[in-house]
């Protein structure tokens, strides 16, 4: 199979030797991103909820060029500067996401640029939001939390 380059206009320029995204067959893993518009520029400075929705913003532009969409994310990792921020942050990803939700790891860390409040990755599997298993709990604190 012949390797295929994506040119999606709206993403930010690589800082490193990275791309934004590699599809495998019908997987795609998608690099750590954070919240910068085209020109590299920080979006949302001191606005976790903003920087957030940047991100998975922009993971729904990349998806959508690779024919899928957030509903095939399998699993995500997320990076966080503060954890006083995970209530809010974790607010606006539930918005990007419907039950079944996919496996998601949060840990607490440094970023490599000033500003910078979150950064997350992702594995997505098209088709996976037709024929995906999920295995959880029986109730969710999230949920409940939420109702209150």
């Amino acid at each position: 199979m012949p390797q295929i380059v994506l040119k999606l206009k709206g993403l930010s320029p690589p800082i490193g030797p990275y791309c934004h995204a590699v599809r495998v067959g019908d997987t795609i893993f998608l690099s750590g991103a954070v919240s910068t518009d085209a020109r590299g520029r920080l979006v949302g400075r001191g606005d976790i909820r903003r920087q957030t929705r940047a991100v998975l913003q922009t993971f729904r532009r990349i998806l959508r060029g690779c024919g899928a969409t957030m509903d095939d994310v399998v699993k995500t990792l997320v990076f966080l500067t503060d954890w006083r921020h995970y209530r809010a942050y974790n607010e606006e990803y539930g918005k990007f996401f419907k039950a079944p939700y996919p496996a998601r790891s949060t840990v607490g860390t440094t970023l490599a640029q000033e500003g910078l409040l979150l950064e997350i990755e992702a594995v997505a599997v098209r088709g996976a939001a037709r024929t995906k298993e999920v295995i959880t709990a029986p109730t969710s604190l999230w949920q409940d939390r939420a109702r209150r």
